[in-house]
């Protein structure tokens, strides 16, 4: 993963970084080790994961939503979705899309990272019986196939890469950047 993020960003010192969703800290953390050079930032709407992520990275957490993101235009080098779109509603996707590419760099990079859509039937299956037994949300089943793709160009971005990774290809790993094409958001 620290790959995908250094060929999204070539880091230079002093690159911003802003990790939307954050939860308890761990990329962040990650990052903060392999990329001594980043400037990063958390945002996280939960007080107790905002807090652990804090005190693991030491780096500022602003306990916030990512509806509403409180820095100006064009104040980011890369923005960070790990693992949060599937837990939004399709409106609340939508708005946290749009406010990531406001803070956007004019040369930044968004990344994103979700689950893979399962390759086998028995994947498929054992996925579908988890968003009925509650295990699972079902928002996950709109991020498979276009329908990411789709949600970030409606946002005004354009896909760069989309690639499996992990070590079982079970993460979804997308990598846009602002669109070039007139009249786009």
């Amino acid at each position: 993963m620290i790959e995908i993020i250094r060929g999204a960003i070539q880091p230079s010192s002093g690159a911003r970084l802003l990790d939307v969703g954050c939860g308890r800290g761990r990329l962040l953390d990650t990052l903060r080790r392999e990329m001594p050079g980043l400037r990063l930032i958390g945002l996280e709407r939960d007080l107790g994961r905002a807090t652990d992520a804090h005190l693991l990275t030491q780096a500022p957490i602003i306990l916030g939503d990512g509806q509403l993101l409180p820095f100006r235009p064009a104040t980011f080098d890369l923005v960070v979705l790990g693992y949060a779109l599937h837990h939004m509603s399709p409106s609340v996707r939508k708005g946290v899309l749009v406010e990531s590419r406001k803070v956007l760099r004019p040369d930044g990079r968004l990344l994103v990272i979700e689950k893979a859509s399962p390759r086998s039937p028995w994947g498929r299956l054992r996925l579908l019986m988890q968003v009925v037994s509650g295990l699972e949300n079902r928002q996950v089943y709109s991020l498979f196939g276009q329908g990411l793709v789709t949600q970030l160009e409606a946002a005004g971005l354009e896909i760069m890469t989309d690639q499996r990774a992990g070590e079982k290809k079970s993460r979804r790993v997308v990598v846009a950047r602002l669109t070039t094409e007139p009249g786009k958001p």
